[in-house]
C-alpha cells in the first residue's frame, strides 16, 4: 500500500535482487531463497542514495520499526511481526551487510552511521516510527534514534522496547578481546568466506545458537544456517562488530526520557541479564521485564508471551498519560 506514496528515492518490489549486495562477495540469492524465507510475500527492496535495503512491511496503523541484532535478519521477527501487525504497521529491515541488504561500501557501520542510513530509509517509505523494537545491537541503534530525536527534526520521540540490549561493555577480558578480534577479522578479505565455510559443518550453527542460551525451532535454525553460510552476510557481521562502540549509547542512557521497556532473558549467555538490569537502572523512565528460562533470542523462543507483555506495557503507558 505504501507504493502509492511518491518519495524521493526509488522503491522496487521483491523481484529485484541482481545488485542487492555490491561487493566482491556474492550476494545471498534472493530469487533462489524467496520461497523458503519467512513472510517473503511482504518483502520489498528499497534503494536509498547509499544502500539497497531488504524490508518487510505488514499490518496497519502507527509504524513500529523492528531492528534485529548482529548476525540476524528480518527472519528473527517471523512470529513477532504478525502479532504486532494487529495494531501496527510493522517495518522490519535487514541491517547493512546483513541478510539481503547491501553493505556500507566506504564508511564503517557505526551505531551513528547505521542510524543515519535508517533515517534515509524511513524517509523513503514516508514513515516515522512511533515504536522502536530493538534486539541486542539493534537496541543500540534504537537507543541512538531516541537520543537523536531530542535534537533532530523527528515529530516526536518513539517509545522503545529493548530486548536483551547490547548497551553496556562486556565485562572482564571480553571487553578488550571481542572488538580487537572482530576488527582483525573484518579487515581480512578472506574472513567472510572462511567463517561461512566453517558454519556449513554439521552441527556448527546448532552449537552457536545453543551458546546464546536459546533453543530455536527448526524454521529458525534453517534461516541461520542459510545466513551463516553466506560469506557476504558473515562479512557484514564482522564489519558491524568491528565498528561497534557501545559507549555511543552507554554514556547517554540517562538522557533517554521517553518510556522504555527493557526485556531480558534470564538465561542469556550472550548479553548477560545483569547488564540489562544495570542499563535499565540508568534510564529515568524504564520498566524491567525478565523472562525465566529464555536466552538471548527470547523473542524467537517465546514470541506470543513476549508480544503480549509489550502490548500490556504500552497499554500501561497510555493509562499513565
Amino acid at each position: 500500500f505504501f507504493f502509492k506514496q511518491k518519495t524521493a528515492y526509488e522503491i522496487r518490489n521483491c523481484d529485484w535482487s541482481s545488485d542487492v549486495c555490491s561487493s566482491d562477495l556474492p550476494a545471498p540469492d534472493w530469487l533462489a531463497q524467496r520461497a523458503h524465507w519467512p513472510h517473503s510475500q511482504c518483502s520489498h527492496f528499497v534503494r536509498t542514495p547509499r544502500l539497497n535495503w531488504h524490508v518487510q512491511i505488514v499490518g496497519r496503523g502507527p509504524t513500529a520499526l523492528l531492528l534485529h541484532g548482529t548476525g540476524a535478519s528480518t527472519h528473527t521477527w517471523r512470529d513477532v511481526a504478525p502479532l504486532l501487525a494487529e495494531q501496527f504497521t510493522v517495518v522490519s529491515v535487514d541491517l547493512p551487510g546483513h541478510g539481503f541488504s547491501s553493505a556500507m561500501e566506504r564508511d564503517e557501520p557505526s551505531i551513528q552511521a547505521v542510524y543515519e542510513e535508517l533515517v534515509c530509509l524511513m524517509k523513503a517509505l514516508g514513515r516515522e516510527p512511533e515504536l522502536l523494537v530493538g534486539h541486542s545491537a539493534g537496541a543500540a541503534v534504537a537507543a541512538k534514534w531516541c537520543l537523536n530525536s531530542r535534537t533532530q527534526s523527528h515529530n516526536s520521540a518513539p517509545q522503545l522496547i529493548a530486548l536483551n540490549p547490547a548497551w553496556l561493555p562486556l565485562s572482564g577480558l571480553a571487553q578488550w578481546l571481542f572488538p580487537v578480534t572482530a576488527w582483525m577479522a573484518a579487515f581480512n578479505p578472506l574472513s567472510g568466506a572462511l567463517v561461512s565455510h566453517q558454519a556449513k559443518r554439521s552441527g556448527a550453527v546448532e552449537r552457536l545458537m545453543a551458546s546464546t542460551g536459546s533453543r530455536l525451532d527448526e524454521k529458525g535454525l534453517a534461516c541461520y544456517r542459510f545466513l551463516l553460510s553466506q560469506a557476504a552476510h558473515v562479512r557484514g557481521i564482522l564489519q558491524l562488530m568491528a565498528a561497534w562502540n557501545v559507549r555511543e549509547v552507554a554514556d547517554h542512557l540517562a538522557d533517554i526520557h521517553q518510556p522504555v521497556l527493557v526485556q531480558v532473558g534470564q538465561s542469556d549467555l550472550t548479553v548477560p541479564a545483569h547488564l540489562g538490569r544495570r542499563a535499565c537502572a540508568m534510564l529515568p523512565n524504564a520498566t524491567l521485564s525478565e523472562l525465566p528460562g529464555l536466552g538471548h533470542l527470547s523473542h524467537e523462543e517465546s514470541p506470543g508471551p513476549s508480544v503480549q507483555s509489550w502490548l500490556q506495557w504500552m497499554d500501561s503507558i497510555k493509562h499513565r498519560a
